[in-house]
């Protein structure tokens, strides 16, 4: 079982990457957030992976951190939730905005996920819903409703994941710290403004 991988990024797609650990060039299949925060070719990459193994193929998809890959594993014991539509969901939530709305039984965000129907929504609420919490460590208080995360997801949290970026401060990081900020921050807010916001959570 392979349970991350620590080399330096060799190829990319729009889908996966390629990653020289030993040698040995691994295809690993991942989410745009990874996608979008990728070092330069032939800089160090980590990521830790779920191992997916079935009798006619073996494949690997990668995550920033060992918290979004236990979810991923939980999420795609659901049935008619493979790999494929399960990682849709790291492309389109964060994992504490993920477990919100599973918790919280929030249909309409699930399936805004490309793929998800109302019936298999509804079915990942049922099994999962009662399980999260205690098999995830997210925070509940950071999880945003629907009105927070359309106003962070927009141009503003672009600029501002993009200014943090630049200052040195990990994405993981600017994630959590936009998500605990929430609706203290509204896109007709200037940036400078909005980095204040923000700078509070990440100190503490």
């Amino acid at each position: 079982m392979i349970s991350f991988l620590n080399g330096r990024l060799c190829e990319a797609s729009d889908e996966w990457v390629v990653i020289d650990a030993g040698g040995v060039g691994y295809q690993v299949f991942v989410p745009q957030t990874v996608i979008a925060d990728l070092p330069a070719q032939g800089e160090p990459m980590k990521v830790y992976t779920y191992h997916y193994i079935r009798e006619d193929q073996q494949s690997l998809y990668g995550f920033l951190t060992a918290e979004d890959r236990r979810l991923f594993g939980t999420l795609i014991s659901v049935s008619g939730v493979g790999p494929k539509v399960g990682i849709k969901f790291f492309s389109t939530f964060a994992a504490g905005q993920l477990v919100g709305a599973i918790v919280h039984e929030d249909i309409a965000q699930l399936t805004s996920v490309p793929g998800v129907g109302k019936k298999l929504a509804e079915r990942i609420v049922i099994e999962l819903k009662d399980k999260l919490p205690k098999s995830h460590a997210v925070s509940m208080a950071g999880a945003m409703g629907a009105k927070a995360r359309g106003k962070v997801l927009g141009a503003l949290g672009d600029d501002l994941m993009t200014a943090l970026r630049q200052l040195g401060y990990g994405a993981e990081e600017v994630k959590r710290a936009l998500a605990k900020a929430g609706d203290q921050l509204d896109e007709s807010m200037a940036l400078e403004a909005a980095l204040k916001v923000v700078f509070r959570h990440l100190v503490n």
